[in-house]
């Protein structure tokens, strides 16, 4: 009875062995089509490719799964990290976009994964995160529509921590230094757009109340964390020169859509302003 019981797990080990070797393969074989719609580097650049699926509701509201292609690239000679997508859509189609990289660390990374014309707003935006050093990652996407991605990486090489080693990710008070100037940005983005015309996003003394938190904002940064003040320029450019361009599509977007978008940014910033700076309680004087 017990030689049975042995020879019993054996083979019911062999057969989950089985499996999960004819599931592996199944991926492989499933992302082999995407594969060869890659196009070959050019000399310098390296890459992590990333078989996984892609989820999302279709039109009718019904859930959708379909096989999805990551590739990150790195340009060893500017130390710069990008990358591109492809997936097989509902149909027979295969679409491609390209990655663009907003934020990276050790545990997650942003990207905007970019299908159409960027400043037309033409892109979906990304967060992934990894629990073994970038072997495989998972996240949510939103955008023009939302859902989740995966991928598991099927080379050897990890340009995202090859990348990690050469550009330190940085601190959480860069970040929230950053985090601070790219709201402004959008929020006097805001306000510059629609500046002179009947139907305003922000009005001009939201705006004041806008530059008067922001200051005190980074003032206080300025003093949890003094180191801030000698990269806050730097920060200020490379905030900016992303913040921006990203923006354009405010310009000629329709009336409804930069209300929401312009309106929600400011809710959501005078909500964490109040919070840190509330108001005084002052009591008006009675002049009656």
């Amino acid at each position: 009875m017990n030689c049975e019981m042995k020879l019993f797990n054996f083979l019911r080990g062999i057969t989950i062995i089985l499996v999960i070797i004819l599931f592996n393969c199944l991926n492989l074989l499933a992302g082999d089509n995407l594969i060869k719609k890659l196009k070959p580097l050019p000399e310098g650049q390296i890459s992590t490719v990333y078989i996984g699926k892609l989820t999302y509701k279709n039109m009718a509201g019904r859930p959708v799964s379909v096989e999805l292609l990551t590739r990150f690239i790195l340009e060893s000679q500017s130390n710069s990290l990008f990358g591109e997508s492809i997936y097989k859509g509902e149909s027979s189609g295969i679409y491609r976009s390209v990655i663009k990289i907003l934020e990276v660390g050790l545990n997650k990374i942003k990207i905007r994964d970019i299908w159409g014309n960027e400043s037309k707003g033409e892109y979906h935006t990304a967060l992934y995160n990894t629990q073994d050093s970038w072997r495989s990652f998972s996240g949510r996407f939103w955008g023009g529509s939302s859902g989740f991605a995966d991928g598991k990486s099927i080379n050897g090489k990890n340009v995202i921590k090859m990348y990690l080693d050469i550009v330190p990710p940085p601190s959480k008070e860069e970040e929230s230094l950053a985090g601070l100037y790219q709201t402004y940005i959008t929020l006097k983005t805001c306000y510059k757009v629609r500046e002179g015309q009947s139907s305003l996003y922000i009005k001009k003394m939201e705006m004041d109340k806008i530059k008067s938190y922001t200051k005190k904002l980074e003032t206080m940064l300025f003093e949890e964390s003094p180191k801030l003040k000698s990269s806050k320029d730097k920060i200020w450019k490379d905030t900016s020169k992303k913040t921006t361009k990203s923006l354009g599509y405010l310009e000629s977007a329709e009336y409804s859509l930069g209300l929401k978008v312009c309106r929600t940014s400011l809710d959501l910033f005078m909500m964490i302003a109040k919070e840190y700076f509330p108001p005084t309680g002052k009591i008006e004087e009675k002049d009656f």
